[in-house]
């Protein structure tokens, strides 16, 4: 009956408009959290079948409601690394008994849970909504005194003793909602880490073998990096301090297999969840790059011999720096003149955002291979394709930042002898 009962959901959940839902979700929440939590198997994944329903039906409802789905995850996915003083709870006994297949569903279902909720902290789903203009500073009251779009237009001339005279109110409202979802992505990342950083330790393996199929495992391992990645980008858009010891760790981790698949070809599939996988670490490595200290001196850095003399930096460091490096060398030979063949516009797209923050943090000479790789491979993009445009604007971009804004904290400084050099091929 149950199962049913979810086919029927699915047929007529997605022809309803969601604020006709909107007055049956707090209940349907409620039930679904409920068995989310139930002692049968069975129970608790058709629960998150449900909740995958009810968040395509109606994502902006649903994720209101987080600080009662999310725990209903940690729940689901909380493992024994999470127990105080090694305890084994019932639940972390039971999500150790969980199969691939089982806790595959399960990560999935928090992973879009997690892109639903998020939404509020991404700026726009242009693929280059990374390199737009900062946002222009909210106007004094003695500019502007009149918001038509809000509940008191009037608020800012403090007719009537109004609290926060000068402020919005729909622009509070954001960001206290972006406030909200940050702190408790914040709070997700704590609970969940433990869990996908086990994941991906099991899951790995299958890149120490070099047996890569479209298997379970290799699932595992892109879900495990898609979700931290909402989760990072989230808590951290621009850059991971050096106190977040737990991703630097993850990095390490990623960096022993880094990167994945060099050698494989074959399946398509494969071959494109590989290409995420590694563009994933290469975001998590430029991200760590720009959050710590060794990114000034990276070239010296990365060249000099740990063990040469008393006053050199912290091995840790230099690790990283190598680690920076290999992310750079991936992004040259994906991109650059030893890339073997042409990815979707979706792709190049993501690997235009971490190119970009690659070059930000790191040196002058990594920053310059990387544009021109990006150059290079724009222009052996089919003319009029989707790549080219986007590499084209990419360009329009760089020379709206150079020489019509404002300098700004960590820009990339390019000048015209280079921006005439990437564009000389074309």
């Amino acid at each position: 009956v149950r199962r049913q009962l979810l086919r029927l959901y699915g047929t007529v959940l997605p022809t309803l408009e969601p604020r006709e839902l909107a007055p049956f979700v707090p209940l349907a929440v409620i039930f679904t959290c409920s068995a989310m939590t139930h002692i049968l198997d069975d129970i608790r994944a058709d629960a998150v079948k449900f909740l995958d329903l009810l968040a395509d039906a109606a994502p902006a409802t649903v994720a209101q409601f987080a600080p009662r789905v999310l725990p209903s995850f940690f729940s689901l996915l909380e493992t024994s690394t999470a127990a105080a003083d090694g305890a084994r709870t019932e639940a972390n006994a039971r999500t150790a008994l969980l199969s691939q297949g089982r806790r595959l569903a399960i990560l999935r279902s928090c992973h879009k849970f997690l892109c639903v909720f998020t939404r509020p902290l991404v700026p726009s789903s242009d693929a280059l909504a990374f390199m737009a203009p900062p946002p222009a500073p909210p106007v004094a009251c003695t500019e502007q005194l009149f918001f038509p779009d809000t509940t008191a237009p009037f608020a800012a001339l403090n007719l009537f003793g109004e609290a926060d005279a000068g402020s919005s109110p729909d622009a509070d409202a954001a960001t206290d909602t972006a406030g909200a979802v940050r702190a408790q992505s914040t709070a997700a990342l704590d609970r969940l880490f433990p869990f996908l950083q086990a994941t991906w330790i099991e899951s790995a393996a299958i890149f120490a073998g070099g047996n890569i199929s479209a298997d379970d495992s290799l699932q595992l391992c892109s879900l495990t990096l898609q979700t931290l990645q909402v989760l990072w980008r989230a808590v951290y858009a621009n850059a991971v301090p050096p106190h977040e010891t737990r991703l630097i760790g993850f990095l390490r981790q990623c960096s022993t297999f880094f990167p994945f698949g060099k050698d494989y070809s074959g399946d398509t599939a494969v071959e494109d969840a590989l290409l995420a996988l590694n563009t994933r670490v290469c975001e998590l490595a430029a991200l760590v790059q720009l959050g710590t200290e060794v990114d000034s001196n990276v070239d010296a850095l990365a060249s000099s011999d740990v063990n040469s003399s008393s006053e050199a930096k912290p091995s840790s460091d230099v690790g990283l720096v190598r680690v920076f490096k290999r992310a750079t060398r991936f992004m040259l030979q994906t991109l650059g003149h030893k890339q073997t063949r042409l990815v979707r516009h979706e792709q190049f797209g993501e690997l235009l955002a971490v190119a970009w923050q690659l070059a930000r943090g790191g040196g002058r000479s990594d920053a310059e291979q990387l544009l021109t790789a990006v150059m290079y491979y724009a222009g052996v993009c089919p003319l009029a394709s989707p790549s080219k445009t986007l590499a084209i604007r990419f360009l329009t971009c760089i020379i709206d930042a150079q020489w019509t804004r404002v300098p700004e904290p960590g820009a990339l400084d390019v000048g015209s002898t280079q921006l005439a050099a990437l564009t000389s091929a074309w």
